[in-house]
């Protein structure tokens, strides 16, 4: 920051975020650990360049099954969704799903949506006692 800058706030965007914002980043990032999709490869989540039509359903159709059984998609979704993932299908969601919720989407809510997801998830593995979910104390 320049010397004599003077820090900009965005008094809805902090107060709503802050308090629940992960403390570190591989708190941020840990639920991917338990994502069921990391037992299949990412070609079934993500589109080969010009793929559409019946192929295109097909494979969303797989990898919407595989998130149906996983344990995080709520918070995937929630993440896809906040952070406008552009490419591939997250939490059950595809990219078309995707792009269908975002004219109504408002980015500050979704963002305090991920975060209580997040959270949710967290204290479930906490009570679960999960080494891999639980919040580092640091």
């Amino acid at each position: 920051m320049r010397a004599g800058a003077v820090p900009v706030r965005l008094p809805c965007v902090t107060a709503a975020i802050a308090p629940s914002w992960p403390a570190s980043r591989n708190e941020f990032w840990s639920w991917q650990i338990r994502g069921a999709c990391r037992a299949t490869g990412p070609a079934l989540f993500y589109s080969p360049e010009g793929e559409r039509g019946a192929r295109k359903r097909r494979r969303e159709s797989a990898a919407k099954a595989i998130c149906a059984t996983c344990d995080v998609a709520e918070v995937c979704a929630a993440y896809a969704l906040a952070w406008r993932e552009p490419y591939g299908t997250w939490g059950g969601l595809s990219e078309a799903d995707r792009e269908a919720r975002y004219p109504g989407l408002d980015p500050v809510q979704a963002s305090i949506d991920y975060r209580e997801a997040l959270a949710a998830w967290h204290r479930r593995a906490e009570r679960a006692a999960d080494p891999v979910a639980a919040r580092s104390s640091a």
